[in-house]
């Protein structure tokens, strides 16, 4: 984590670096100190600073429970899965019964790609509290085992729990996957049309139509909000992943971009 460099702390934090007083206030200052600094920057974005903070409050404290949250979020917001699953799994042997750490390591283990991980955590959050997007998420890891049969089950288990677009999307993708295109795309249909839809259930639906080789509704939906090149070369991508040999691969490539 060095690689981000030291961010000038005073000039944040005090809004000035004139020293003096300045230094000699943030030198006293203790791990709840930096642990509000750094809960205020990542509510803000500023992702570095809250970093930077989260370390400086563990260094005062590294017993602090909410301080190696804090910096657990922040690595996985950085994408630094390896580090992300370490400071998590040290969190959870602290609190064995804490959904929201079983839920970021299943989610964190997808972003690897090893399904089986990611469903032994995300079993344990769904033995505690069943809802639509944790049996998406069995659903996923299941995909990345090639278990088709289990995936099913976890996408239909979920919409029994309520209408979820991205459950719905990534059953859509399932199914176009598997060789059942008009019926997946009912589902990607449905997701896209939802009013909690975003970007990416209708580039999913879009990746439906090139799977039935209906590359004008897929431009039709695609060029409105990307513009003509960033839609062609998203559209070029979709057929470069269909072209893939085996079905796993496929899922696989989908998966390197859209985790959860």
């Amino acid at each position: 984590m060095r690689r981000y460099g030291l961010i000038l702390v005073a000039c944040l934090a005090l809004a000035a670096c004139a020293g003096g007083e300045e230094d000699a206030a943030i030198k006293n200052w203790d791990a709840s100190s930096f642990l509000r600094l750094a809960d205020r920057a990542a509510a803000q974005g500023d992702g570095f600073m809250a970093l930077q903070m989260y370390e400086k409050a563990l260094a005062e404290d590294p017993n602090s429970l909410p301080a190696q949250l804090g910096y657990a979020k922040s690595l996985q917001n950085f994408g630094e899965r390896p580090a992300a699953i370490a400071a998590f799994t040290a969190l959870l042997a602290k609190r064995p019964n804490d959904m929201e750490l079983q839920t970021a390591l299943g989610v964190l283990w997808l972003g690897e790609g090893d399904g089986k991980q990611a469903e032994k955590y995300i079993a344990q959050a769904l033995d505690r509290q069943p809802s639509p997007r944790l049996f998406n998420l069995l659903a996923l890891a299941h995909e990345l085992q090639d278990q088709p049969t289990g995936a099913m089950a976890a996408y239909h288990s979920g919409l029994l729990l309520g209408n979820d677009p991205n459950l719905q999307s990534n059953l859509g993708l399932s199914l176009v996957l598997r060789n059942q295109a008009r019926q997946g795309l009912r589902y990607l249909q449905a997701a896209a049309g939802d009013p909690k839809a975003l970007p990416r259930h209708r580039q999913n639906l879009a990746f439906g139509y090139i799977a039935l080789q209906q590359p004008e509704k897929a431009e039709q939906i695609l060029r409105p909000e990307m513009g003509d090149q960033a839609a062609v070369a998203l559209l070029d991508s979709y057929r470069e992943i269909l072209a893939k040999p085996t079905r796993l691969q496929r899922i696989r490539a989908l998966l390197s971009a859209r985790p959860s």
